[in-house]
């Protein structure tokens, strides 16, 4: 048997197909219509963290992929998170924001109905440092911190 080969999704009409039926049978041929489905196929984001004040900028390869045959294959998706801006906290609404993939870019993806999987950038709290900075006094006169007259002794730093 033979016939017209494809390999796309799309409708194909009137393929001409012929079968040699050698000397048992008669040989044969006609037109078929053909269609050929999309099939399903994913893309995952993967997940990351971050601690609270830094940025996350994606790079769009940050991603995982199943379902594509042969060389079809993504090189690139759009990656958007919230929690990606200096400003996502680590309380609500964080400390996780979706990862989420759009826009697949690669080669041959029309012949697939892609899935999008978000997952989760986690927001870590950022550590501060508090310092206690010495100070002498002495017995009942005044301190002169922060540039003015004051009863404290101590004054502290903090870091962040």
């Amino acid at each position: 048997m033979s016939g017209t080969r494809h390999t796309n999704t799309g409708t194909y009409n009137s393929d001409p197909w012929s079968f040699n039926g050698g000397t048992n049978y008669n040989n044969q041929s006609g037109t078929v219509n053909d269609y050929i489905g999309q099939a399903n196929a994913t893309v995952t984001a993967n997940s990351t963290t971050k601690t609270y004040g830094q940025t996350v900028t994606f790079a769009g390869t940050e991603f995982m992929t199943s379902g594509f045959l042969g060389s079809d294959h993504v090189t690139s998706v759009t990656l958007t998170s919230a929690g990606a801006a200096g400003t996502a906290t680590v309380t609500a609404p964080g400390p996780d924001y979706a990862i989420v993939p759009t826009a697949a870019v690669g080669t041959g993806l029309g012949n697939y109905v892609i899935g999008y999987v978000n997952v989760n950038l986690h927001v870590n709290p950022k550590t501060a440092s508090v310092t206690a900075n010495n100070r002498n006094k002495t017995y009942g006169k005044r301190s002169h911190l922060l540039g003015r007259s004051s009863p404290p002794v101590a004054s502290l730093t903090a870091t962040v």
